[in-house]
């Protein structure tokens, strides 16, 4: 996970970042982790809007807009990395009413803003191991001989 735009104050309640999901699929995950109901996320989706035509013809159209929904559930999904996230309207748009149910589906890679009222000094914890491990690379080597096999992960210059 990479951080565009971070903003974290204890003492005035805002936890706001703007990330980019990597190809790595633990950011996922980690969001997973970092996303709570009642926070408000910011981030692309497709929906089905009316559009009517200059005959005066009704006709549907999908449109890829920018919203902010609040969260009431998100799931992981494990066969796909993906976070979808259910949610109401929470910024009114030209297409878009509040209140309106909104599904959001996060996967890599994407970008998106997290912005959350309630946390803690554990979501702060996750969010700078998210954005270590982008920054960190890895090697993991897998030594065999007849019979036997040891598997390496290389981090940091540690070997696990």
């Amino acid at each position: 996970m990479r951080i565009i735009k971070k903003h974290i104050n204890f003492k005035e309640k805002i936890f706001h970042i703007k990330a980019e999901l990597s190809e790595n699929s633990d950011d996922v995950w980690n969001l997973y982790h970092i996303l709570d109901k009642g926070d408000y996320v910011v981030g692309w989706v497709q929906r089905k809007i009316a559009v009517v035509g200059v005959t005066g013809k009704q006709s549907q159209e999908k449109k890829a807009m920018k919203v902010m929904i609040k969260v009431t559930g998100f799931d992981y999904q494990t066969d796909n990395d993906n976070l979808r996230i259910n949610g109401i309207i929470a910024r009114e748009s030209k297409w878009i009413g509040l209140g309106q149910h909104q599904a959001m589906s996060i996967s890599s890679p994407q970008t998106f803003e997290i912005i959350k009222r309630v946390f803690d000094s554990e979501h702060v914890r996750r969010l700078k191991e998210a954005t270590a491990e982008a920054q960190a690379g890895q090697v993991l080597a897998i030594v065999m001989e007849e019979g036997i096999a040891q598997i390496y992960l290389v981090s940091n210059g540690n070997c696990r």
